[in-house]
């Protein structure tokens, strides 16, 4: 699926510069047999993907789902299911290990040290994660500071449709780390790269995922009960 998939994406987005999600957008409703966890998995390996080509695909040459699979990990604390099926369909020569939580210049490291003894190995740089031209449009010495920016993921945000604090304490006990929001408790921020419905799986009904400023909304716009919105 993703060998099929990707090529065609990629030579839109780079080729025509057209946007990757709107391109996902549109193969998932041409696709309406698939179902949410696919959809979950599309979503994530195409992002993932995008988001470290740079060295998965431009200076290690992995195949496209090689490299979804490394990417998934860069991003993840925890590889989900799906990738985790899809690892044993790859051919890297080391077990995927989650990185998510590390820094770019950990995960830099890191993978330069797995692939070192690889035929034609060129040692991965910060810089490899943006286009050529990024020096044209930005002061060439601060395109490792723009990278290291870029590629941190913000939170998560969630807005807890109950007990926000027994949702924190939830997360806290699988290990994950998150924090209400100072002035709405009612909004939790959740680290990046992290499966809400592995993590509160049996609480699902009691958050939904929203962005702060949304959420932010509600607070500034402070509406009567009763009232009529729109």
């Amino acid at each position: 699926m993703l060998d099929a998939l990707l090529p065609d994406i990629s030579r839109l987005v780079i080729e025509e510069g057209r946007p990757a999600d709107a391109l996902l957008n549109s193969h998932l409703r041409s696709h309406r047999e698939l179902g949410s966890r696919d959809r979950r998995f599309l979503s994530q390996a195409v992002f993932s993907y995008f988001r470290w080509m740079g060295w998965t695909v431009n200076k290690l040459g992995l195949p496209p789902a090689e490299a979804c699979l490394l990417g998934a990990a860069l991003d993840s604390t925890e590889l989900a299911q799906s990738f985790q099926y899809l690892e044993g369909r790859c051919a890297l020569p080391f077990p995927v290990t989650p990185l998510g939580d590390k820094t770019v210049e950990e995960k830099r490291d890191a993978l330069n040290e797995l692939f070192k003894d690889k035929a034609d190995f060129q040692p991965l740089e910060l810089a490899d994660l943006v286009l050529a031209d990024f020096a044209s449009v930005v002061d060439p010495e601060r395109i490792e500071r723009c990278v290291i920016a870029l590629q941190r993921r913000p939170p998560t945000w969630i807005r807890a449709r109950a007990d926000a604090a027994a949702l924190v304490s939830k997360l806290a006990a699988r290990d994950v780390s998150s924090a209400s929001h100072a002035k709405n408790a009612a909004a939790i921020a959740v680290d990046a790269g992290v499966s809400l419905q592995h993590a509160l799986e049996k609480q699902t009904s009691q958050f939904v995922v929203q962005d702060v400023a949304s959420q932010c909304v509600g607070l500034v716009a402070a509406p009567e009960r009763g009232g009529d919105w729109w």
